[in-house]
Order: structure tokens, then sequence, then C-alpha cells
């Protein structure tokens, strides 16, 4: 088994756990859930093929879905920051991303705080855009999806800089 492969199975089995485990129990303000696994989809390898991509954040969001028994909305919400992700990219990086010539971990604070403010706005708008079902509960949906969001950006920011592997 390659380091690269190794690296995305760790990854992937130790935020699934850190966030069923530790950050679904806590409730800030007694109704919001910080979401730090969207980690995963952040530290993914770039160069990878994007179908098999497509894959793993549809199994991640699913293993989610099991733990947490939320009937595929992460499955669905993953898979579709996940399908993003190029776009969220190549926004922030502009002509880097299309090269490949981009490390997440060595850019400027803006633009890591631009791509997962990105992430977790694509990703909780979903989220909470199923849950809520209903264009009745719209502001509700904008509430959460700003309210949740900004804990989940501050909680995945601060995680990146402590799991990142060249700290300044």
């Amino acid at each position: 088994m390659n380091s690269t492969l190794f690296s995305i199975v760790v990854r992937f089995f130790v935020l699934l756990f850190v966030q069923i485990l530790i950050f679904n129990e806590i409730d800030f303000l007694g109704a919001y859930d910080p979401l730090i696994a969207i980690l995963f989809l952040l530290l993914y390898p770039i160069n990878t093929e994007q179908f098999s991509f497509l894959i793993v954040a549809f199994f991640f969001g699913l293993s989610l879905d099991i733990f947490l028994m939320s009937g595929g909305i992460h499955a669905c919400s993953f898979l579709v920051a996940a399908f993003a992700r190029p776009a969220i990219l190549r926004f922030t990086f502009g002509v880097s991303y299309d090269y490949h010539d981009i490390n997440i971990s060595k850019s400027s604070i803006p633009q890591q705080l631009t791509t997962i403010s990105l992430l977790v706005l694509c990703h909780h708008i979903i989220m909470y855009s199923l849950i809520a079902f209903s264009w009745n509960r719209f502001l509700w949906v904008i509430e959460r999806t700003l309210v949740n969001g900004i804990f989940s950006v501050v909680l995945c920011f601060m995680l990146f800089y402590l799991i990142k592997k060249d700290g300044k």
C-alpha cells in the first residue's frame, strides 16, 4: 500500500470517528453541531482522479449517515461538495489549479480560509436544505448554514493548522 493511499485511509477513519465521537456531542448554543469531517474533502490529494474522489466522498458521507442515522443526507451533501471542489479550488487558486501546481497547506491564509469556507458553505446549504426539505423553512436553512458554517469553518481552520505537515 503506497503512502498516499495509506494517508487517505487513515484520514477517512480518524475524521469519521472524531466527528462521530467528539464533535457530534458538542451542542453550541444547544442546537449547532460543528462539522469537521469536511476536512476530508480539503485534505484529499488534488492530483488524483476525480471519479475515485467522488466515490470515496460518497462512501465517507454514507459512513457518517450509517453512524448518525441521518438517512443519506451526509452522503448527498459530501458528494455535491466533492463535485464542487474543483470549481472552488479553481476559483481560489486560479490557473495554478489546472496544472495541479497547488499545495493547500503551503498556500496563503486567505486562500486556505476561502477554500474551507466555500466547501463548508456548499456542504451546509445542501445538508440543511435536505433536512428542511421545504421552502417554508428557507430562513431556518440560511440561519443554520450561517451559524453552523461559521462554527465549522473556525474549528476546521484550527484543526487544519494542527494537522498540516509543514507548519510555519
